[in-house]
Order: structure tokens, then sequence, then C-alpha cells
């Protein structure tokens, strides 16, 4: 029952460290869309014609996303990690659109 046990155990590590390596393999991912997200809003921001609430907010989103993407492994929790940044490229994304 013990070898059971730690049987189990075993394979839902390996499960997990299977799921943070697939985190990890789609952050660059999501940090890219980020950056080409923040990248085409800037254009459009400096344009003066963006209300500057949109500017904060965009700007807060992506101070988030650029710390994790520069270094996501100083961050203990992969998936919180991947949340922050999904959120933060959604806010982006979001801003983006509001000025198209």
């Amino acid at each position: 029952m013990k070898l059971l046990l730690v049987a189990a155990a075993g394979l839902a590590l390996v499960g997990c460290q299977t799921f943070e390596a697939a985190i990890r393999d789609n952050l660059p991912r999501a940090c890219a869309e980020a950056g080409r997200y923040h990248a085409r809003f800037v254009n459009v921001a400096n344009t003066g014609e963006v209300p500057a609430a949109l500017v904060k907010r965009e700007k807060a989103a992506w101070d988030v996303a650029s710390r994790i993407c520069a270094n996501p492994d100083a961050f203990v929790n992969t998936v919180s990690v991947i949340n922050q940044v999904a959120a933060a490229q959604s806010v982006i994304r979001d801003a983006l659109k509001a000025i198209q």
C-alpha cells in the first residue's frame, strides 16, 4: 500500500513538473505578444489623442508584464507569473482596441 502511495505521489509530481514546464514554455510567447501590443499602443498614444487614464492603465499593465518577462525565475509561483502576464497582456490589448 505504501509503495502504491509513493508511486501515486511520484506521478503527481511528474504531472506538476510537466504543467510548470508547459507554463514556462508559453511565457515567452505571452511576453512577446504583450510587447507587440504595448509597442502598437505607444505608437498611437504618442499622438496625444489617447486619454491619460488609458495611458496610465496600459503603462501599469506593461510595467508588471515587462518586469516578469525580464526575469521570470525571480518569481516563485509559475502559475501566478503566467496569470499576471496574461492579465497584463489583456489590459494592454484592450487599451489598444479602445484607441483603434
